[in-house]
């Protein structure tokens, strides 16, 4: 299978390049998940029942049901990852950014995040991987903002914050009139109820080193690709903000 999927993900099949990465990363994991799913298995049979009262053997049995609900998934991704090579392993990187070229929006995301350190290990042998990260950025923003991916301007919104270090940060740079950009675009979609006044303070901060012209500049920006991107969606619409590297699994 993992050689015909991987042919139709370097054709441009964004389904089969998103398969690819969510699967390669499921085998990857699947060694430290099922060990961790054994040891608490192995705990929660070594207690002695016999002295628990009614509720505290209810509460028993339903972690007893739970471990066995992770065993027989486990035993299903043990299905899946059978065989598997470590040419098929090591593709976990190349799949994640292909998927987010395609403009898969969890890959795009994740990539824009993390980067070659999503599999850091990889850059031992592949340390080219920096300066296509570094090449990929700017159109991978511009495609999220294009297709109202809130996940994208949180990234950017924290890649923007002063002493933030990680990839996107060194990528973008420091620049106070895009950071202000993000932030104004940000709050536009906040949703009604939720305390602004962090929003707000950010917003005062990156205010004070701009301009009033680029100030208003930037207002009409965010509101324009609130309005025309954004279709004026909450953020929360498409689903919660949450590390853009967890993945939603069938």
């Amino acid at each position: 299978m993992y050689a015909d999927m991987q042919a139709r993900a370097d054709a441009g099949d964004v389904a089969a390049a998103t398969r690819l990465y969510r699967d390669v990363s499921l085998c990857r994991r699947f060694e430290r998940l099922d060990r961790d799913n054994a040891k608490l298995s192995d705990e929660l049979l070594a207690q002695a029942v016999d002295s628990m009262n009614a509720e505290q053997l209810k509460s028993y049995r339903a972690q007893l049901d739970g471990v066995e609900s992770r065993r027989q998934n486990m035993n299903s991704i043990r299905d899946l990852c059978d065989g598997a090579g470590q040419d098929a392993l090591d593709s976990l990187l190349p799949n994640l950014r292909r998927a987010a070229q395609l403009g898969e929006p969890y890959a795009r995301a994740c990539y824009l995040e993390r980067g070659p350190n999503y599999d850091p290990g990889s850059l031992l042998d592949h340390p080219e991987r920096l300066g296509s990260y570094r090449r990929d950025a700017q159109a991978l923003i511009q495609a999220g903002l294009d297709g109202g991916d809130w996940r994208v301007v949180d990234v950017l919104r924290n890649a923007y914050q002063p002493g933030s270090s990680n990839l996107l940060s060194a990528a973008v740079g420091t620049d106070p009139y895009q950071r202000y950009r993000y932030l104004k675009l940000f709050g536009l979609g906040a949703p009604a109820g939720q305390d602004r006044g962090e929003i707000e303070s950010d917003l005062q901060r990156a205010a004070a080193k701009l301009s009033a012209a680029q100030i208003a500049q930037a207002d009409a920006w965010a509101g324009k690709t609130f309005n025309d991107d954004f279709q004026a969606k909450p953020i929360g619409a498409d689903g919660p903000l949450w590390d853009p590297c967890v993945f939603p699994y069938d």
